[in-house]
């Protein structure tokens, strides 16, 4: 038994079905021979839909009925996805099952992928700067151990950035976006194609003074692929993809210069130039062979990033404290996959191999340029994991899968300073074998329910390993695992579309954030934790045809986390901080005339702890807003969208401390009242 999807509205693993987009009733998905290599945003579905855990798509159609600024504008509808913005650009707060839980800057725990190929660095850490949504076609989002198929070992899982091709775009697309705190946005791309050629381009230009002060941004970047289709069963793709982020940093408030004027920098951000600046270049490409059983697929990957980052850490006295932080980085990935479909068996395997070096300098933080030199090393980096996995038909409708991981994975630091005369030269290697079952259950044609029990492993990063402070070398840290327990069920019927799971992960080793000596955290392995949540995402059309081609579609994301210590020697059965424990994402649009949309905006998160210790909690806030628009499948598209308009304060992200008091700096405002408009036209 297999879901139909020659439909529009057949079944939908995800609630970000075409068919439950604000644009459904103007959108025909008309049958043709796909690519080899691309599955496209149905067949991604399908794919998601084999999977008995957490999995979901999300289309691009969903989010551009609104600012599409940054990935939180992306991912708010994603289940399961904790993303929060830092400063209102796109460096932000991405967590999934508490993956990275206290990792306020840059991400770990979770495996980026841009059009299947890792782009996440070989030491376990990412940025997803380097990719715009403007510029993505659908992303997939594998939670848990349901990222292993597309190479992650890691809690979170993984998420994977589709680029539209020159087979699936529009010839021609232009659009700008406009609104409040000097936002500004051009965006232009082109595809098509020529016999068995097809090319895609697309480059986007924008500019924030952003909501804080020292906050603002500018960002360029150009993604683009050429394919070549060489016959019914060989086809090959070149991705390419370029970067050029600037972003100021306005640094943490007290609660009492939050609630004071949450547009305040912290004064060290300003003295010492805090920045995040950086060129990305990335190329890939893909070799696919394809029969109707068997799929074989080749790719490789490289990026060149070169980071200057001015910090600001503490005051010593008057005198603001922090590095400035120089690193050049290379990163190659190889990968293999297979997939075979035999009888009523439907094999897969996957080898990634990665490899990570990056000169990483340190400098004293001369109010934003480098002063002397206090450390230069070489990091390097590898991984290799090989995955294989089996799931049959035992009996119509019920799908028992069973997997196996092998991942192997080493950090080195060559140093190239030796303070004081000493060679701080280091090397750790981290081995693990993760085994997932899992069961899949078809009630009906339209709804499925599924389970599975898996293991994980996260080896520690750089992030984690190099101190903050001055202490040289590497901390001996060992890598975090878990054993998840998931439950859930997933539908796509006329009226109603859900995804739901609850989750249950046993953690050995966690590495969290612990304030080791005044003004500095260490990254240790924490005794036994838990994590536990609620992911639940649902679109719901209560209304239809009140009076001629209209309806009323209400779409929801809720997220529970449930995040804890076992027994700790020292915080007992404490919350862990980082992630509030209930965030709520929601929508009504009244959708008339073959693409208009109109309807209010909710987002809203409980309070949470700021500090391991449980003695301080940021305030738990909601904001409203409004959005309304057209889009249409070809010609002119335009919105209107007003965000906060109580103009709430509330802290978006926070830091976290071992134990917070009045004065600790660990509120990061969200943005105030704004206001913003987008146009543009489809050919």
């Amino acid at each position: 038994m297999t879901f139909d999807y020659s439909k529009r509205r057949a079944i939908v693993p995800t609630l970000f079905a075409l068919s439950t987009s604000l644009m459904a009733a103007d959108i025909v998905v008309e049958a043709q021979p796909l690519p080899i290599i691309e599955p496209g945003y149905l067949g991604a579905q399908e794919q998601a839909s084999h999977h008995p855990g957490g999995a979901s798509v999300v289309s691009s159609e969903v989010y551009l009925t609104g600012r599409s600024s940054t990935y939180k504008d992306a991912l708010s509808y994603a289940p399961g996805v904790f993303i929060q913005s830092r400063f209102g650009a796109d460096e932000s707060r991405l967590s999934i099952r508490g993956s990275g839980l206290q990792r306020n800057f840059h991400m770990r725990g979770i495996l980026l992928l841009a059009d299947g190929i890792p782009i996440s660095t070989a030491d376990g850490g990412g940025d997803f700067q380097s990719i715009s949504p403007v510029l993505t076609d659908y992303i997939e989002v594998y939670r848990g151990a349901q990222g292993q198929a597309l190479g992650a070992s890691t809690l979170g899982g993984a998420i994977n950035f589709v680029s539209p091709t020159g087979r699936t775009a529009s010839p021609l697309e232009v659009s700008c976006e406009a609104g409040s705190f000097g936002y500004g946005r051009a965006t232009v791309t082109s595809g098509g194609t020529v016999g068995a050629w097809d090319v895609w381009g697309g480059a986007t230009i924008s500019e924030s003074a952003g909501y804080r002060d020292h906050s603002r941004s500018e960002d360029g970047r150009f993604m683009g692929n050429v394919g070549y289709q060489f016959n019914e069963h060989w086809a090959n793709r070149l991705t390419l993809g370029y970067s050029n982020s600037d972003s100021e940093l306005p640094g943490a408030l007290t609660r009492a210069q939050m609630e004071d004027d949450p547009q305040q920098t912290n004064p060290g951000n300003i003295i010492n130039d805090a920045q995040r600046n950086y060129p990305l270049f990335r190329v890939g490409d893909k070799i696919a062979w394809t029969t109707s059983t068997q799929h074989v697929e080749l790719a490789a990957g490289y990026s060149h990033k070169e980071l200057y980052h001015p910090l600001f850490f503490f005051f010593a006295g008057p005198n603001p404290v922090g590095p400035v932080i120089d690193q050049e980085s290379n990163d190659g990935v190889l990968s293999l996959g297979y997939t075979g479909q035999f009888s009523n068996h439907r094999m897969t395997s996957l080898i990634v191999t990665s490899a990570g070096l990056t000169h990483a300098e340190r400098y004293f933080n001369n109010k934003g340029d480098e002063g002397a030199l206090l450390s230069e090393a070489y990091q390097r980096s590898t991984n290799a994991t090989l995955d294989i996995a089996d799931e049959c038909e035992v009996v119509p409708g019920t799908f028992p899968s069973f997997g196996l991981q092998f991942a192997r994975s080493t950090r080195e630091l060559d140093d190239q300073f030796e303070i004081n005369g000493v060679d701080y030269s280091d090397e750790f290697s981290f081995s693990q074998v993760n085994p997932r079952i899992g069961v899949r259950q078809h009630i009906t044609k339209e709804a499925q329910i599924f389970g599975n029990v898996s293991r994980s492993c996260d080896p520690p990063s750089f992030g984690e390993l190099v101190p903050i402070g001055t202490t040289p070398g590497l901390l001996d840290l060992e890598a975090q695992s878990a054993w998840t327990a998931e439950i859930g069920s997933r539908a796509g019927y006329e009226q109603a579309s859900w995804d739901l799971s609850l989750y249950y992960a046993w953690i050995t080793n966690e590495l969290l954030s612990y304030q080791t000596a005044p003004n500095q955290n260490t990254t240790l392995n924490a005794e036994d934790t838990r994590h536990a949540g609620v992911e639940l995402g649902s679109t719901v059309v209560p209304l239809q045809n009140l009076f001629m081609q209209d309806q009323v579609m209400v779409r929801m994301n809720y997220l529970f986390n449930w995040f804890r210590f076992e027994d700790d020697s020292v915080y007992g059965n404490n919350q862990i901080a980082g992630v509030p424990p209930q965030v709520i994402t929601a929508e009504a649009m009244y959708e008339f005339l073959r693409g208009w949309y109109a309807g209010p905006t909710v987002e809203a998160a409980s309070a949470g702890y700021v500090d391991l210790a449980n003695t301080t909690q940021a305030p738990g806030w909601a904001t409203f807003g409004v959005k309304a628009g057209y889009r249409a499948k070809n010609g002119f598209s335009g919105w209107v969208e007003a965000r906060n308009l109580g103009n709430v304060t509330y802290a978006s992200s926070y830091h976290v401390v071992t134990q917070a008091n009045p004065n600790s700096a660990v509120y990061l405002p969200g943005d105030g009242r704004a206001y913003y408009a987008g146009a543009g036209w489809r050919w």
